[in-house]
C-alpha cells in the first residue's frame, strides 16, 4: 500500500512539474483570487506524566500530517484577505508506565483549524518576489 502511494505521489509530482503553464493562478485569473493547498505535519507532542490511584501514567500526542486549503483575495492595492482551513489527526496516546511492556492506548483526536488573515504586501517586487507580512 505504501509503495502504491509513493508511486502515485511521484506520478502526480511529475504531472504537475510537466505542466508549467497550467497553474491554478492562471485558471482563476478572472476571479482575482489565488487558491492554495499545503501539506505539512504536526510536531506537537507535549508529553506529560501524572499520577492517578498510585499509578504513573504518560500521555503524549502523536505527530501526524496536516492538510490546508485556502484562498486569498485582494482587498486594496497592498492588502489581501486570506482564509484557510486546516485539518488532520493528532491522536492522544495514554500509557500506564507500571505495566511492561509499555503499550499505549490511542484515543483518536482530530484537529480542525480555520483562519482569516489580512496580508500586507510590499509596494515593490524583486525577481518576482514580493515581501509580505
Amino acid at each position: 500500500m505504501v509503495k502504491k502511494t509513493v508511486l502515485g505521489l511521484m506520478g502526480l509530482a511529475a504531472l504537475i512539474w510537466g505542466t508549467g503553464g497550467a497553474q491554478a493562478r492562471d485558471l482563476l485569473q478572472g476571479l482575482q483570487m489565488d487558491v492554495f493547498v499545503l501539506g505539512g505535519g504536526s510536531t506537537l507532542v507535549d508529553a506529560t506524566y501524572f499520577d492517578s490511584a498510585g499509578r504513573l501514567y504518560h500521555t503524549r500526542f502523536e505527530p501526524n500530517y496536516k492538510i490546508t486549503f485556502g484562498g486569498s483575495m485582494p482587498y486594496r492595492k497592498l492588502i489581501n484577505i486570506e482564509t484557510a482551513f486546516t485539518f488532520g489527526p493528532n491522536n492522544l496516546v495514554l500509557t500506564n508506565t507500571n505495566l511492561f511492556p509499555h503499550v499505549g492506548i490511542v484515543y483518536p483526536v482530530n484537529d480542525y483549524i480555520g483562519s482569516v488573515s489580512a496580508v500586507v504586501h510590499a509596494p515593490f517586487s524583486r525577481y518576482h518576489f514580493r515581501p509580505y507580512a
